[in-house]
C-alpha cells in the first residue's frame, strides 16, 4: 500500500496508512469517513470536546466510513462521543460547543460507488476518492447544534483521554 499512498492527496500517505491500519485494509467509505472527519476537525479543531453522530447502513461496506470519521476525529464508541443512526444515506454531524457542522456524502458519489464496487478493485477506488476535491464528495452544512437536532455532549471522560488519540 506505500506505493500507492505517494498518489493520494491525503496530508500525508502516513494519514491514509495509518486510517488502513486501524480499519484493517483500505477501503472506499473508510476514505470517506476520514475526510469527512478532517472536515470536522479544521472547522472544529482537534482538542476534546467533539462529538459526532454519523447516519448509515448498518452493515459493511458502509459501516465502514464510521472507523475513517473515528480515526480523523478521535471521537470513539469507548469514549462516548460518537453515536451511530441507522439510515441510507452517509453523513456525520459534528458538535464542539455552540458550533456544528453536517458533511453528507453526495448522492452522485454513492451511486458510483454501488456501481463500481461489484467490479473489486477497492484499493484503487479508494484512492481515486482520496484525490478528489471535498466540494466534489460532500455536501457540507453548517450551524448551531440545534439546527440538526443534536443535543449529544461529550462525556466528562473525553476531556480526560480526548488528547490521547495522537
Amino acid at each position: 500500500m506505500s506505493e500507492m499512498r505517494e498518489h493520494t492527496g491525503i496530508a500525508t500517505g502516513r494519514l491514509l496508512d495509518g486510517a488502513a491500519s486501524f480499519h484493517g485494509h483500505l477501503g472506499p467509505y473508510l476514505v470517506l469517513g476520514l475526510r469527512s472527519g478532517l472536515i470536522a476537525v479544521e472547522v472544529l479543531g482537534r482538542d476534546s470536546g467533539m462529538s459526532a453522530i454519523v447516519e448509515t447502513d448498518r452493515s459493511p461496506p458502509r459501516l465502514c466510513f464510521i472507523d475513517g470519521v473515528q480515526f480523523a476525529t478521535g471521537c470513539t464508541m469507548g469514549k462516548g462521543n460518537i453515536k451511530m443512526r441507522a439510515g441510507k444515506a452517509i453523513s456525520a454531524t459534528y458538535v464542539k460547543g455552540k458550533k456544528a457542522l453536517r458533511v453528507s456524502v453526495r448522492s452522485s458519489v454513492l451511486e458510483e460507488l454501488n456501481g463500481r464496487l461489484l467490479g473489486g478493485q477497492i484499493e484503487k477506488l479508494a484512492l481515486d476518492l482520496a484525490d478528489r476535491s471535498s466540494d466534489e464528495l460532500f455536501e457540507v452544512d453548517y450551524g448551531e447544534p440545534s439546527k440538526f437536532q443534536m443535543h449529544t455532549q461529550p462525556k466528562t471522560l473525553t476531556r480526560l483521554v480526548g488528547s490521547c488519540f495522537f
